[in-house]
């Protein structure tokens, strides 16, 4: 098959899954993309604005499939997810009146819309038939898509090309690899796919059958095979990924799904195989937050030391354009750097 007529039978395969206001935007481009390649210097490369667009039209198509199949909520089929009863992270939440929505696939926008559309309430009756309501408690078991956008075109990009040019500096091959503890949808595989350097490659482990499932069909439908990938398994097989990667992930992977003795066994599995120096911890919340949650009693100290800006204004200058909201969402995201 030519170049062309297998270009031609991917752009199909992409094009059927698509409805007719996403196939209209996907004209748009292609019509943009044309005028430019033809109009412009010959075999000039999009500029970073229409590549910009282009991942973000990808991002918007996976976000669409996703909530077509897995609902505001996005548990799967069966799920148990349990509420720790001693919690400072869900103190005063009622299982009755909380409800789990995934902050990747929804933004505070996107409710807003379901509620005018009355697909979604934000609150709930206290007395059946009043007028007596109270919010509704929420909860998202992934990163929401702003979180993931900072962390991976600002906060961590330098870091991540760092270590790209530090493999390339020893003779290495310059490939990054940022593994995510329980990817769940796969929003940090696709964030980071579309947004972090092209030197960057992503492991999701993800122990629930039906998201590691879905996760991966949705990398194979769009193309991201050279850089992302799915493991379904529990991170306790795969200690060695732990030891061999340079970026790990922790959203509070383990607090719903594990009892508290399971999640101490984890984090000290942690603790004993990631001693490289130089490995990056990326944990949401902190570790001091995730450990004090569940009584693991290992020291950071001599471990891990966290990874700051240089002053507060360096900060601010990355948060511009943020709400409030969405501030706080970020500020939960610490980085650390393995001492040994």
């Amino acid at each position: 098959m030519s170049a062309l007529n297998h270009a031609k039978a991917q752009l199909l395969s992409v094009v059927a899954a698509l409805d007719a206001d996403e196939l209209r935007d996907l004209g748009d481009y292609f019509n943009e993309l044309v005028y430019h390649k033809t109009n412009g210097a010959a075999g000039s490369a999009p500029s970073e604005n229409e590549e910009n667009d282009g991942r973000a039209r990808v991002l918007e198509a996976i976000l669409s499939d996703l909530r077509a199949t897995v609902g505001v909520d996005a548990q799967a089929p069966g799920e148990q997810i349990t509420l720790p009863q001693d919690s400072n992270n869900f103190d005063g939440y009622n299982p009755d009146t909380t409800v789990h929505v995934d902050s990747f696939l929804y933004t505070d926008d996107d409710l807003d819309d379901l509620v005018e559309r009355g697909e979604f309430s934000r609150n709930y009756c206290t007395q059946c038939g009043s007028h007596a309501t109270r919010p509704l408690q929420f909860i998202s078991h992934s990163a929401g898509q702003h979180q993931l956008m900072w962390l991976f075109t600002k906060s961590m990009r330098g870091t991540l090309e760092q270590l790209a040019e530090e493999k390339s500096a020893a003779g290495a091959e310059p490939r990054v690899t940022v593994l995510d503890v329980g990817s769940r949808l796969g929003a940090v595989l696709y964030m980071g796919y579309l947004f972090a350097p092209p030197t960057t490659s992503f492991i999701g482990i993800e122990f629930n059958p039906y998201f590691a499932a879905l996760s991966s069909s949705v990398i194979q439908k769009y193309n991201m095979t050279d850089r992302a990938a799915v493991m379904q398994d529990d991170v306790r097989n795969r200690l060695d990924l732990l030891a061999s990667s340079d970026v790990v992930i922790f959203h509070n992977a383990f607090q719903c799904f594990v009892n508290r003795a399971d999640e101490v066994h984890i984090w000290n599995l942690v603790r004993a195989h990631m001693t490289r120096p130089g490995q990056r911890i990326v944990a949401i919340p902190s570790l001091e937050v995730q450990f004090a949650e569940c009584g693991v009693t290992v020291r950071l100290e001599g471990w891990v030391r966290e990874v700051v800006f240089d002053s507060p204004e360096e900060l601010e200058e990355t948060l511009e354009g943020l709400d409030g909201d969405e501030v706080d969402d970020i500020r939960r995201i610490h980085e650390y750097v393995v001492l040994g």
